[in-house]
């Protein structure tokens, strides 16, 4: 509740910023796509727990849903770094680098390759009904791909905690040098470059 709370704070404070730039895009869009994420992921954890029947359409949208969104805020993490990467080394370049217009097109292309990659949800999974516990399964027939495909997903899961770990690195090693600069304005940004 309280993440759901803080991404609500934050698309409300970056929708009333006077400039809308690709950086208020990116953590509005971060901040829908996060809350997302959590609200289809609690839904689904709450249903199963009390055991309420999805049937097999319920099964495939959450599990689609959830497939979706997740990797969707984890790349829009990335395409944030990045975009803050170039603000930083190429600040005057930015404006045509990531112009609002080619923010916007980069996040729709993002979305549309992930809804391909997620959409594997819609033929995999259905209710199952075990003596005490009901959720959402594999397709018995469809096993072998599903095996390919969690093999695809651990190695795409891999590579969004690699993505976001380097982005903390960054941020984490850049904060020194912008200290630096904050305390003494008088000294040059040194050329990291």
């Amino acid at each position: 509740m309280v993440a759901v709370l803080g991404n609500g704070t934050v698309i409300i404070t970056m929708r009333k910023m006077k400039t809308f730039t690709s950086l208020v895009l990116f953590v509005t869009y971060l901040g829908v796509t996060d809350t997302l994420c959590i609200i289809f992921n609690f839904l689904y954890t709450q249903l199963t727990r009390y055991k309420v029947p999805l049937g097999n359409g319920g099964c495939k949208a959450l599990h689609f849903l959830m497939n979706f969104t997740t990797p969707v805020a984890n790349w829009t993490v990335v395409l944030m770094t990045l975009e803050r990467f170039m603000a930083v080394f190429f600040p005057f370049k930015i404006s045509r680098i990531f112009s609002l217009k080619k923010s916007v097109l980069t996040l729709l292309i993002t979305a549309v390759v992930l809804l391909i990659h997620a959409s594997f949800a819609l033929w995999l999974y259905i209710e199952v009904i075990d003596d005490s516990y009901i959720y959402c399964g594999e397709e018995p027939a469809l096993q072998d791909v599903s095996r390919i495909i969690t093999w695809h997903h651990k190695q795409h899961t891999n590579l969004s905690v690699m993505l976001v770990t380097v982005s903390v690195a960054f941020v984490i090693l850049d904060l020194p040098v912008i200290i630096f600069y904050f305390v003494d304005r008088h000294q040059p940004l040194p050329n990291i470059c």
